[in-house]
């Protein structure tokens, strides 16, 4: 007799953080308890020595995947270079005639530099660098002074720096992550000793009733049935967002995706086209292994494509379904059917677009996959 629910195929189902959520009740439960328990301190200490070093893990991983302070650094830059270019554009059309030779001056420098803001990130640091080298040369220098310009040039290069230093940050604190591991490696390991744990507390409670020793059954009952009511509460919580899912048999429930094996899809940059149907424009995004992410997931009529323009605003495209093509005598998928958020596009650009920023994710807010490339490297119009 088992008096535990079952929970191990539930934790290697729950997502990184889900996983680290349930532990985390766990030991803070046990710890409680441990006096009682005297006999298994040496498995629960086994137990809490993995679970920290997964916690040491988690935590790392979600300082190297945050992005946000990176990106909003990254956007006070490329506004500085789009003040620039817009006071060098209008400058040229000024009856002032020292202002309109500066501007003819700076605008071969702005031209060389035109790629900063649809370039990805690192990329548009290293043409920033340079183009303020160009910007500040003798030839140029008074240039700048004359169209009111060296602030913002001081300004780019401030906020530049200030990106590059919190990029090499992250950078290294994804190293850092590499050397310590990754939450693949460490949950396996805390299952394995709370799986430890859970057999002798349920042995010895097993014992204890069948010997008659009501006392100690009593004591282990109280610390079994804690928890179950933790396992009890993530099984909810996994039946909430998987359809299909069954509370009292979680080990039949399909397994979804743990969040570090989450399957990125390179877009074919090239290949991205529009074509018309009944409903307006569709834009196809041809994708590296589509015919993979069909197996995944034949059915993205609930899923949508969230990108963040160059602007940082999110925008949800629904999908339309899997782009097909006919190849001989077989049809084969080669990507995905976007249609534009409420049946228009809007005018931002959509460029650089990295795992961070191309997400597809369905009705319920689950990630389903990752898209790696330019999504559409040229201006949506309506």
């Amino acid at each position: 007799m088992n008096p535990f629910r079952k929970f191990a195929a539930l934790v290697r189902r729950l997502r990184n953080a889900e996983h680290f959520g349930f532990y985390e009740y766990i030991v803070k439960f046990l710890t409680l308890h441990l006096a009682e328990i005297p006999e298994i301190k040496p498995l629960c200490d086994s137990f809490f020595a993995r679970f920290q070093k997964e916690d040491e893990i988690f935590k790392h991983s979600l300082q190297a995947e945050e992005t946000g302070p990176i990106r909003d650094l990254f956007i006070l830059m490329r506004n500085e270079f789009m003040i620039i270019k817009r006071v060098v554009e209008t400058a040229a059309y000024t009856d002032v005639q020292a202002e309109k030779v500066a501007a003819e001056k700076l605008s071969l420098v702005v031209k060389t530099y035109k790629k900063v803001p649809s370039a990805a990130m690192n990329e548009a640091s290293a043409l920033v660098i340079n183009m303020i080298q160009d910007l500040r040369l003798s030839k140029n220098a008074a240039s700048v002074a004359t169209l009111g310009l060296s602030t913002h040039v001081d300004k780019m290069e401030e906020h530049n720096e200030a990106f590059r230093e919190l990029y090499l940050a992250r950078a290294q604190e994804i190293e850092s992550l590499a050397d310590m591991g990754n939450m693949r490696e460490a949950r396996p390991l805390t299952d394995e000793s709370f799986n430890l744990v859970a057999y002798a507390l349920g042995g010895d409670y097993v014992t204890a009733v069948a010997s008659g020793n009501t006392a100690r059954a009593a004591i282990l009952k109280v610390i079994i049935d804690g928890i179950n009511a933790i396992v009890l509460q993530y099984e909810h919580i996994y039946a909430r967002r998987s359809p299909g899912a069954t509370i009292d048999q979680p080990d039949k429930i399909e397994p979804d995706t743990p969040e570090d094996e989450i399957p990125v899809f390179a877009v074919d940059a090239q290949t991205v086209s529009f074509v018309e149907n009944d409903g307006g424009p569709v834009m196809i995004v041809v994708l590296g292994n589509a015919s993979r992410l069909a197996e995944l997931h034949p059915d993205l009529s609930d899923a949508e494509l969230l990108l963040t323009n160059a602007d940082g605003l999110d925008v949800a495209f629904p999908i339309d379904g899997y782009a097909t093509e006919t190849v001989g005598e077989s049809e084969q998928t080669t990507g995905l059917r976007v249609r534009g958020p409420s049946g228009r596009w809007f005018d931002s650009p959509f460029r650089g677009i990295g795992p961070a920023e191309a997400k597809i994710m369905n009705d319920e807010d689950a990630l389903l996959a990752v898209l790696t490339g330019v999504i559409y490297p040229e201006t949506f119009v309506n």
